[in-house]
């Protein structure tokens, strides 16, 4: 089995502007397991 080394589920992030929101990441998953390589 692998095993997971990072783990986000359910990652909602927004930003204001003025009066303004700005929906960058909704819901987002995301598992990087060992010995994978990853670039943001």
């Amino acid at each position: 089995m692998t095993q997971a080394l990072l783990q986000l589920t359910g990652i909602t992030r927004s930003f204001t502007a003025g009066d303004r929101e700005f929906l960058a990441l909704k819901d987002i998953n995301l598992t990087i397991n060992a010995g994978e390589m990853v670039a943001i």
